[in-house]
């Protein structure tokens, strides 16, 4: 299929078969049937955070050539793409915050991009819900996805899987999007 839309996902967690794993199968299950789905671990690659080498101050390129470096190309060409991470100490794991350095060639040099559709963070945390349990992973994934291209998201944020566990189609049960975040709290989403 020629024209089928592409979903990337990058998982930034370090525990497989966990929470936010169950999330992001979840979303794909839920809203990308019938697109080609690309699922990059990012526990599995073999690559390192930016080093501030100036490099894509020079052209449009990362200097740094590693296992992160095939992920660029899966990012240009994808129209959805999703970042899941645990919540630890109120912020997106390294792993994806490594991999969202990485992307510092697109701030440098800015793409005109075209066919992006949609952009999703998917959050868990295993405390009980408090203020701004997710807001420094949304912040961070907000401005990161607009300089993507994409000018809107839905951030969905699950919180004290510790105590209760985070089982597959309750996304579908109960998620609903206000102001472009969602939280779970208690058996509803606020």
């Amino acid at each position: 299929m020629e024209n089928q839309e592409k979903v990337l996902a990058l998982i930034g967690y370090t525990r497989k078969n966990g929470n936010t794993q169950a999330l992001l199968e979840d979303y794909l299950q839920e809203f990308a049937q019938g697109k080609k789905v690309d699922l990059v671990d990012l526990n599995a690659l073999d690559f390192k955070g930016c080093i501030y080498c100036n490099g894509c101050l020079q052209g449009p390129s990362c200097r740094l050539r590693d296992d992160f470096s095939p992920i660029y190309q899966k990012i240009e060409e994808a129209n959805h793409l999703v970042f899941a991470s645990p919540v630890y100490f109120n912020g997106l794991t390294w792993l994806l915050k490594k991999a969202i350095d990485r992307m510092q060639v697109y701030f440098a040099n800015p793409m005109n991009w075209q066919g992006k559709k949609s952009a999703w963070l998917l959050l868990t945390a295993g405390a009980k819900a408090y203020p701004n349990q997710f807001t420094a992973g949304y912040l961070e994934g907000q401005i990161t996805f607009r300089t993507l291209g994409y000018e809107n998201f839905t951030c969905i944020g699950v919180d004290d899987t510790d105590s209760r566990p985070y089982e597959a189609g309750f996304l579908r049960r109960e998620a609903i999007q206000i102001n472009g975040m969602n939280r779970r709290k208690g058996n509803q989403w606020e």
